[in-house]
């Protein structure tokens, strides 16, 4: 039963793990294949000829390449790793203030309280004039609760 549970999250880990990346791997191992069946062939040719002029050039050609499609690769992970980072980093703060929105809104409203208390003494227009629906609230020192009103009854 362990043994189950213990292969089948080893197997759903690879899965999540390469699920993003399998493109840019498979063009790697690809890539590398390719090299080293191209040089395989060139050494045939080598052997079949008697030709060793390029056959150190060969070598350092297919190592060189190989290195080249490596950092390829690298380069190509880290770009996506940081780009999932952003991605979730952008998705957190969409869900912190979703999540802090009672926080928010005092802060806001007390803002708003000080916002009009000084465009109150700056200006001759003040915001308690204006009908937004909350007049009646602006003048109560502490608003009701739900449960204090169902008490009040």
């Amino acid at each position: 039963m362990f043994k189950f549970f213990s292969r089948f999250a080893i197997i759903y880990l690879m899965r999540r793990w390469l699920k993003p990346r399998w493109r840019l791997l498979t063009t790697t191992i690809v890539g590398i294949l390719l090299i080293n069946y191209l040089h395989s062939e060139y050494l045939v040719y080598v052997k079949v000829s008697e030709n060793t002029e390029y056959l150190v050039l060969s070598y350092i050609a297919k190592f060189t390449l190989i290195i080249a499609i490596l950092v390829g690769c690298n380069i190509g992970l880290r770009a996506k790793s940081f780009e999932n980072r952003e991605t979730y980093a952008v998705k957190n703060e969409r869900d912190s203030r979703s999540v802090h929105t009672d926080e928010d809104e005092f802060g806001l409203l007390r803002d708003n309280k000080e916002t009009r208390v000084v465009a109150d003494k700056g200006n001759s227009s003040s915001a308690h004039t204006s009908d937004d629906g909350f007049a009646f609230l602006r003048d109560k020192k502490q608003l009701d609760s739900r449960s204090s009103k169902i008490l009040k009854k």
